[in-house]
């Protein structure tokens, strides 16, 4: 067993990468950290993007991985939330973030689209929304509005 030091607050997201060469954490301080699970040592710190700002102005949430995360054609492997309402996109080669988007709503989750949409970032809400992104582009492709109970 080893012991992940590095986050000076609650953590609340945890996962191994898709390939389980190593463990991820988001949490309280608005940062993602990477660490090596054989050893426990902190790799990275995902917390800026380029210019040197925070992507996250509020606790990170969540994250996920892009299925494709080892293929160099995927500028960006990860997205995050937090709850604040911003989407940000992480380059897990260079440490290196872009702001997605920053809206006033509570997002519940996300995740990469797969084959044909793999270039797509999909998020809910709990204000029953869901938005899809072009992960290239970081433009709102759609909006879906509404899940009604008579639908499930």
């Amino acid at each position: 067993i080893v012991n992940l030091n590095g986050h000076n607050d609650s953590i609340f997201d945890a996962q191994f990468t898709k390939n389980g060469s190593y463990a991820i954490t988001a949490g309280k301080d608005r940062n993602i950290r990477v660490w090596n699970p054989e050893n426990g040592g902190q790799v990275k710190v995902l917390g800026k993007d380029v210019a040197g700002s925070f992507c996250h102005n509020h606790p990170v949430m969540k994250f996920t991985q892009h299925s494709n995360n080892s293929d160099s054609r995927f500028e960006y492997t990860m997205a995050s939330f937090d709850s604040g309402g911003s989407i940000a996109l992480w380059n897990l080669n260079t440490s290196q973030g872009t702001c997605l988007t920053t809206r006033q709503e509570k997002f519940m989750d996300m995740d990469f689209g797969r084959g044909a949409f793999s270039n797509r970032l999909m998020c809910s809400t709990e204000s029953k929304k869901v938005f899809i992104f072009d992960v290239d582009t970081s433009a709102l492709v759609y909006t879906v509005r509404g899940h009604h109970p008579e639908w499930v």
